[in-house]
């Protein structure tokens, strides 16, 4: 994940599309053959997380994170939300990875956080 961050992030895969198409539809977060229970796995995540979101995201807005912030384990887990008053921009879904201040704000904010955990 560091090096993704370090020197740029790849395409997302039709496949995640499709996940993601799928929970919305059923309502439920599971794999494509309901074989896996996501949010049932959720607590048996114990390693440090790091949660990123944008004040003006519309794709995973605050409901939709906080469950799972709730449900992991880890005693080491962040929530950092990325918005105007603190950063001098909004930040929708995209702007947190893609956007214009991205390196200057997120992509430096997720390396720190890295690296006290290296």
């Amino acid at each position: 994940i560091y090096e993704r961050i370090k020197d740029g992030y790849d395409r997302t895969g039709i496949n995640v599309a499709r996940s993601f198409i799928q929970w919305g539809y059923t309502g439920r977060f599971e794999g494509f053959s309901d074989e896996r229970d996501y949010e049932e796995k959720l607590e048996h995540i114990t390693a440090p997380y790091l949660f990123i979101a944008g004040d003006k995201d519309l794709v995973v807005p605050e409901e939709s994170w906080e469950i799972a912030y709730q449900k992991i384990s880890s005693d080491d887990k962040t929530m950092r939300e990325f918005n105007k008053a603190s950063d001098g921009t909004h930040y929708g879904h995209l702007d947190i990875i893609c956007g214009k201040a991205a390196p200057t704000t997120t992509w430096p904010y997720i390396l720190e956080w890295l690296d006290q955990r290296r």
